[in-house]
């Protein structure tokens, strides 16, 4: 038989779970609910009353019922129970534990004054808890004030120190009545014991506010700049519905300040309530705008909090969408394709491949936003994609640089036919750098699996920075002859001012656009040395080792096709001139055929559809050196 103690354990268990029924479901679980109703009502109260039982019904059954996999090992619990307790609830048990001790030291030092060893144990506790916790601040004071009055003369005396340092940094007015309640007991205590239940009271009021109070002020925290950040922030609360209903109910009586302050905490706890991940379908047409146009507080918030997506806001946004989407839930947007390809968005894309599955998406080119720089709308499932996995994807124009009425954009996306591609989603992760470039055939995805690149072949090197091209070039008419030079072998070498320089410039392949000179006297000295008017430097020379060498050019901007060019020895290049270096002179040439090639400007086309012709996406191309030869340029 078991134990009369077991018997009323869990007869208090039942009437825990039970009560958190209301009147009438219990009376239809006592009435007329058969088995399966009854074992669905107290399935109910055992997630009512435990929240890690509860939020394992929510974030992993229900996940697995929707997405048809109803294997649940016993391990997945377990995984839910290490994930949330880490910082929440563990910290929460270990806080009421060393309270307990706290009053246990307190209590045996009415009768032995000397108890400093156990003293120091509780004060390495705590340094543990802090070292598994840094994010509270608020505790790692409580810490350090320990270490500080560790030298008092009595306990009561050390922790009335902690508290009066703890509360010092508190604006938490709520938090510091509970200290003060326990800084007046614990001076009662110490020269009465029978206060000693009433501390004990105090105490673990103090080790739930403890709990309650950590996450909502770090929440608090948060929306100190909710102006600047907006909903880019992701609420530290784990239920700020819970916290909300809690906070609203409590009575600050006659006391307006404290009133008002109630209100401000309830509108922050609304709009966290607003941003959790609640959310089957999110939709959002995001801000745009590149991590060089944000102001200070947010460029810097935005590295440590959105470091895979930190290019650009709208590519945060879409981060932040499949925050808020629940697992298996649906989230799009319509911005600018620039993600889609760009090399500085590569971690962006990766995550996005990784995590998520591409449900269809929607290139629409440029005139939707009048003469935009295109746009993009797409759905997004919150899943893993599986091996089989395809996405429909839309190519709503021909040319990239073609500017449309919305009109004849709308009429292409009704023809069906027009621009439409099934693309297997683990297909991106065999180009270089995983560009959304759906529109690639199996053959091509091939040769950039199988096939070198174009980077293992020629070196590409951005050129010369001046900071003001019109101080520092000129075309080659506009200077004299006799101080220009341009059969340069190397910098420095010449004491002439002008030197030819490759700086993009009109549509042309295989040779020519040699019309520009550049100020390179002495090494460059003044364009090495222009700054503006407060010393900053406004010119970049970079790669000058290059400079003068024979190679190939081609123009980083154009709005047209590709063209690249043959680059003779003794020109300077600039950053719109980008140009080409190999090893051997005929792996230059290959080189400069491949890339004047329709097979260069169909790939170009697709992984570079804006008007920038970027060196990651150049460096990808798929290039046998050996298959182009002397004798066939």
């Amino acid at each position: 038989m078991p134990k009369a103690s077991s018997n009323r354990r869990s007869l208090r268990e039942i009437a825990n779970r039970l009560s958190t029924l209301s009147k009438a479901e219990r009376d239809f679980l006592l009435s007329c609910a058969d088995r399966s109703d009854q074992q669905a009502l107290l399935w109910l109260a055992t997630c009512r009353a435990y929240r890690f039982v509860r939020e394992y019904a929510l974030e992993v059954i229900q996940e697995r019922y929707a997405t048809y996999r109803l294997d649940l090992h016993p391990d997945t619990f377990d995984q839910l129970l290490a994930a949330k307790a880490e910082w929440d609830e563990r910290a929460r048990q270990r806080l009421a534990a060393n309270v307990d001790e706290v009053l246990g030291i307190f209590e045996d030092a009415a009768r032995n004054p000397f108890l400093l060893d156990r003293f120091k144990d509780l004060q390495r506790d705590l340094l543990q808890i802090a070292d598994k916790d840094k994010a509270h601040k608020d505790r790692v004071q409580l810490e350090k004030a320990f270490m500080k009055s560790s030298g008092a003369g009595s306990v009561a005396g050390r922790v009335q120190e902690i508290g009066k340092r703890y509360r010092r940094h508190r604006t938490d007015s709520t938090y510091v009545a509970d200290l003060d309640d326990l800084l007046v007991l614990v001076t009662e205590a110490a020269g009465a014991p029978e206060e000693l239940p009433r501390l004990q009271g105090v105490a673990e009021e103090l080790a739930l506010s403890a709990a309650f109070h950590a996450p909502l002020w770090a929440t608090l925290r948060q929306f100190e700049q909710a102006k600047n950040f907006g909903s880019l922030i992701v609420p530290k609360l784990r239920d700020p519905a819970e916290t909300l209903r809690v906070v609203e109910a409590r009575d600050f009586g006659g006391d307006l300040l404290l009133k008002e302050v109630q209100e401000r905490v309830v509108a922050v706890l609304r709009m966290a309530e607003a941003l959790s991940p609640k959310y089957h379908v999110v939709v959002a047409n995001p801000p745009y705008a590149g991590a060089k146009g944000l102001n200070g507080t947010l460029g810097a918030w935005i590295k440590q909090n959105y470091p895979r997506s930190k290019s650009d806001l709208m590519t945060c946004f879409m981060e932040r969408s499949s925050k808020l989407t629940l697992p298996s839930g649906f989230w799009g947007m319509i911005n600018l394709p620039s993600w889609m390809f760009l090399g500085s968005f590569e971690q962006c894309r990766a995550c996005l491949l990784d995590e998520h599955k591409i449900d269809t998406l929607l290139q629409l080119g440029r005139g939707i936003f009048g003469s935009d720089f295109g746009s993009v709308a797409f759905t997004i499932q919150k899943r893993k994609a599986k091996a089989d996995d395809e996405g429909t994807y839309r190519r709503l124009f021909e040319q990239h640089v073609q500017v449309r009425k919305p009109s004849e954009i709308e009429a292409l996306f009704l023809d069906p036919a027009f621009g439409r591609f099934k693309f297997a989603q683990n297909d991106f992760s065999k180009i270089p750098g995983q560009p959304i470039a759906f529109s690639l055939s199996k053959a091509v995805i091939s040769d950039f699996a199988n096939m070198p690149s174009l980077s293992e072949h020629v070196e590409l090197k951005a050129g010369l920075l001046t900071g003001d091209n019109v101080q520092f070039q000129r075309e080659w008419f506009e200077v004299s002859l006799c101080n220009s030079d341009y059969n340069c072998a190397a910098s420095g070498e010449s004491t002439a001012r002008w030197f030819p320089c490759h700086s993009g410039g009109d549509f042309r392949k295989w040779y020519g656009n040699h019309e520009v000179v550049v100020n390179w006297q002495d090494d460059g000295a003044e364009i090495r040395n222009f700054k503006d008017g407060s010393g900053k430097l406004r010119s970049r020379p970079q790669n000058i080792q290059y400079f003068f060498r024979e190679g190939i050019t081609y123009s980083k901007i154009s709005a047209g096709k590709f063209d690249s060019r043959y680059r003779p020895a003794g020109f300077v290049f600039d950053d719109t001139g980008r140009s080409g270096f190999a090893s051997e002179t005929a792996i230059e040439k290959s080189a400069l055929a491949f890339l004047c090639s329709n097979v260069a400007d169909s790939l170009l086309a697709v992984l570079c559809p804006t008007l920038s012709f970027n060196t990651a996406e150049l460096n990808s191309l798929p290039f046998d050196a050996n298959a182009i030869t002397n004798s066939k340029i």
